[in-house]
């Protein structure tokens, strides 16, 4: 589904093959934040599809996860920001409810 899902990216927003010949000036900023947004929808749709991350995924999360990396890399801005702090937000609510806790208490064991 990435394999897929990466070719839409380039062909509207081609400010990540770095050519100028593309029609998009290149822009750190803007090159930048699109690599992050990319790295959010495979993250999501990733977990999304093994149905997995720290633990097995419930069915709300599991149509949730796309739903977020559509919208993440959607090309209206009024969209893909807010989807990105959403998506975002969501991995840290997931992160702090689900990540791996140590059975000390202290730090994690090396």
């Amino acid at each position: 589904m990435v394999k897929f899902a990466i070719p839409f990216v380039f062909a509207y927003y081609p400010v990540p093959l770095i050519v100028e010949e593309s029609g998009a000036a290149f822009e750190w900023d803007a090159f930048l934040f699109i690599q992050f947004r990319l790295f959010l929808l495979i993250y999501l749709i990733s977990s999304a599809v093994i149905a997995f991350d720290m633990r097995r995924l419930p069915i709300w999360e599991i149509a949730l996860r796309p739903v977020l990396a559509v919208l993440v890399i959607f090309v209206a801005p009024q969209v893909h920001w807010p989807a990105t702090v959403a998506a975002l937000a969501f991995i840290v609510w997931h992160n702090a409810r689900f990540g791996r806790k140590s059975k000390t208490g202290g730090a994690m064991p090396a």
